[in-house]
C-alpha cells in the first residue's frame, strides 16, 4: 500500500531476465525485459489496485493499492491495524484482501465515525478470510 503518487522500485536480483507487467484498473505498465543487477521503477500516480506479474517467472506477483488518504494500514499477521493520528470525524472506510472478489470487498465498504474514545472498528470476515479492523489512534 502507497500513497497515489508514489514510487515503487522493482529490483532483478536473480541472474535471469526480468518483465514486470501490470494490465489491469489501476496502473498500466510493462517494463519490458530488464537484466540482472538493474532496478526499474513505477511511479504510481492515481489511485487504484494494479496487480503486478512477471511474464519470465510464473510465481512471481504482486499487488500495489494506490491511496489517496494518509490515513491507511496493512494488517499485522493477527489482521490487526493501527492508524494514527486521525482527527475525529465521519471517514469512508474501505478494506482490501487479495483473495477476496471485489464484489464481497465493496460490500465491506462502510461510514465511520472516529473519537476521541472509540477507536474499535470491528472485524469483517470475507469467505475464511477473516481481516480485523482494530483500528485504533
Amino acid at each position: 500500500m502507497i500513497p497515489a503518487g508514489g514510487k515503487v522500485e522493482f529490483p532483478n536480483h536473480d541472474p535471469f531476465f526480468h518483465n514486470v507487467f501490470s494490465l489491469f484498473d489501476g496502473k498500466r505498465f510493462d517494463l519490458g525485459l530488464y537484466e540482472s543487477g538493474s532496478t526499474q521503477f513505477v511511479q504510481f500516480d492515481k489511485p487504484g489496485i494494479s496487480y503486478i506479474f512477471c511474464n519470465i517467472h510464473a510465481q512471481m506477483s504482486a499487488v500495489v493499492v494506490a491511496v489517496n488518504t494518509p490515513y491507511y494500514a496493512v494488517s499485522n499477521p493477527h489482521g490487526e491495524i493501527t492508524i494514527g493520528d486521525v482527527a475525529p470525524g465521519r471517514y469512508e472506510m474501505h478494506v482490501f484482501h487479495p483473495s477476496v472478489a471485489p464484489d464481497a470487498l465493496h460490500a465491506a465498504e462502510r461510514e465511520i465515525t472516529v473519537s476521541a474514545r472509540d477507536t474499535f472498528l470491528g472485524n469483517f470476515a470475507f469467505g475464511g478470510v477473516e481481516s480485523g479492523s482494530g483500528a485504533q489512534e
